[in-house]
């Protein structure tokens, strides 16, 4: 995808969907010195903070487009503002038992029971296939 970088004579923005903002978990972290269009769908990410920000979190470089402008219409667009339906703070992933998760890592317990239930669903899908050998005329193990 090639984003638009728009700038006048003063400052740029970086034009991004505001979907990918919330796909790459940062749209809580815009500033509001970036703006962002007035149906909310596009952010137009300051040059300066918020565009590196994007940049970063695509983990790649993003191709741009740069659209000189005397008078840019950025400028008259509402500044930033995160969406409502964005977690201002987002679940950070975990490591537990080499496996990792995202939400909120569980206490000591909460572990402790994760594991007595998963050893009795192996035990109980072991049980399982024994009484389904023995009932279909095999060896039970």
């Amino acid at each position: 995808m090639t984003y638009r970088f728009i700038t006048d004579p003063g400052h740029g923005w970086l034009e991004v969907p505001m979907a990918e903002l919330v796909k790459l978990e940062i749209a809580h972290t815009i500033s509001q010195h970036s703006y962002m269009s007035r149906d909310g769908k596009m952010a137009y990410l300051e040059e300066d903070c918020d565009a590196p920000r994007f940049n970063d979190a695509k983990g790649e470089p993003v191709d741009i487009d740069t659209v000189d402008q005397a008078q840019t219409f950025v400028r008259t667009l509402p500044h930033y503002q995160c969406p409502d339906y964005v977690d201002p703070d987002p679940p950070k992933p975990y490591r537990s038992g080499g496996e990792i998760f995202a939400g909120k890592e569980p206490s000591d317990s909460e572990q402790r029971e994760a594991l007595r239930l998963k050893i009795e669903a192996e035990q109980g899908t072991e049980e399982a296939e024994a009484r389904h050998l023995t009932d279909a005329g095999g060896a039970a193990a």
